[in-house]
């Protein structure tokens, strides 16, 4: 008879053979056995079991034949393309939730603003309630691998909670990820926006191929994300990254987070709100606004050549490219990716934190820092959240097997 430590060494193989079958469907579907034994180093008997296993729990398919190599044609294999998992986008002013299948795409998503400090409970409610919405076309809850929360931080990664976020006032210690996993009985993961967003990058995005990525969230707050060695790196309680309060001018105006001078409150939509509406008389375009100003107002301003509203965009461009300029020299990453409202609702930004970055960091390459503005817009954060509880199943399949 085996011993326990036998047959426990033996499951943990089982798991490992799996994920590496699992994530190398991911990255080069349709493929064949052999294929597959090629990128995960095991034998080819080894991938047929892994695969049958898969097929008979409905994770795997079957897309066709691939070129014969002097035999029959081999099948070849992917993630079944019914399955999906659910994404759930917590943002200041709003809530999307979103169908997303394995390949990173979005099948179906359903949205609802919020007017007002809710309290948690409602937060909770709408959660909930866009879920259900989306669960009520699925003909088969079986299709659903898993769900995944991305929202501002800080965040409690290991126990699924939502600690204190600076610009969610009424949130504290909401514990999401037990309330989903109880409600809908999946596996839940809780990550922090720019952590899923960079995550989302690195799996679907362009930055696929590097190793290591700074992620910059410019929207209503500032976040960051790092990515090293292909996975995102949280630090000493899951604190990394937090571009948005470090401090850019040590006698600048308050931030919420309760300190002063941080980035987030010198270049974010919330800091431009709040001086466009102190400026708001020296604007023609902006006075003759009789509801609250939004950053999508400004956007529509600067478009239309407003003063005021170019300058505090170019602001908030000239405080983000020093910003990230700091943080990629003590970073020194591969590339940087940019996204959020403010580099897609006033592209010329990228210009100005192009500029700022590579003219202020100690980069001995021999090229210019690659910097992109990210190709996901507000669905950033959807494809980042499926992408982490992807990689939470992938890595521990044993979740799927049940």
């Amino acid at each position: 008879m085996a011993s326990s430590s036998t047959a426990g060494s033996a499951e943990e193989m089982k798991r490992q053979n799996r994920s590496f079958v699992l994530q190398a469907l991911r990255k080069a579907s349709p493929v064949s056995n052999a294929e597959l034994a090629r990128h995960t180093g095991l034998s080819i008997m080894s991938i047929s079991t892994i695969i049958k296993e898969l097929q008979a729990i409905g994770l795997v398919e079957t897309s066709g034949s691939g070129e014969s190599q002097g035999g029959r044609k081999p099948l070849l294999y992917q993630l079944h393309q019914q399955n999906y998992v659910i994404s759930v986008a917590i943002h200041v002013d709003n809530i999307q939730t979103a169908k997303i299948n394995p390949q990173g795409k979005i099948v179906q998503v359903e949205k609802k603003s919020v007017c007002g400090q809710l309290q948690q409970n409602e937060w909770a409610a709408l959660v909930c309630d866009l879920i259900d919405q989306l669960l009520e076309n699925s003909a088969d809850k079986a299709e659903v691998m898993g769900i995944a929360v991305s929202a501002p931080g800080p965040v409690d990664v290991d126990t699924g909670t939502l600690l204190n976020p600076p610009n969610i006032k009424a949130i504290e210690q909401w514990e999401v990820g037990a309330l989903l996993e109880e409600r809908y009985r999946l596996p839940v993961v809780l990550e922090r926006d720019a952590n899923a967003a960079a995550l989302g990058e690195h799996w679907f995005g362009s930055s696929e191929k590097k190793s290591s990525m700074l992620y910059v969230f410019a929207d209503q707050g500032i976040g960051g994300g790092i990515i090293f060695q292909g996975k995102v790196y949280r630090g000493f309680l899951n604190g990394a990254g937090e571009i948005g309060h470090h401090t850019i001018d040590m006698d600048g105006p308050k931030c919420s987070c309760g300190s002063y001078g941080c980035l987030e409150a010198l270049a974010s939509g919330i800091a431009m709100t709040k001086k466009a509406e102190t400026l708001q008389a020296q604007s023609e375009a902006l006075s003759a606004e009789k509801q609250q100003i939004t950053l999508e107002k400004i956007f529509a301003a600067a478009e239309s050549g407003e003063p005021l509203a170019m300058q505090l965009l170019e602001e908030s461009a000239n405080y983000l490219g020093v910003g990230i300029a700091n943080a990629a020299n003590i970073l020194n990453p591969e590339e940087i990716i940019i996204g959020g409202a403010i580099v897609h609702g006033y592209p010329a930004a990228m210009e100005t934190i192009s500029y700022l970055v590579n003219d202020r960091i100690l980069y001995n390459g021999k090229e210019p820092m690659i910097i992109k503005r990210s190709q996901f817009k507000e669905e950033a954060q959807l494809v980042g959240a499926a992408a982490v509880i992807l990689d939470h199943l992938f890595s521990n399949p044993q979740l799927l097997m049940k």
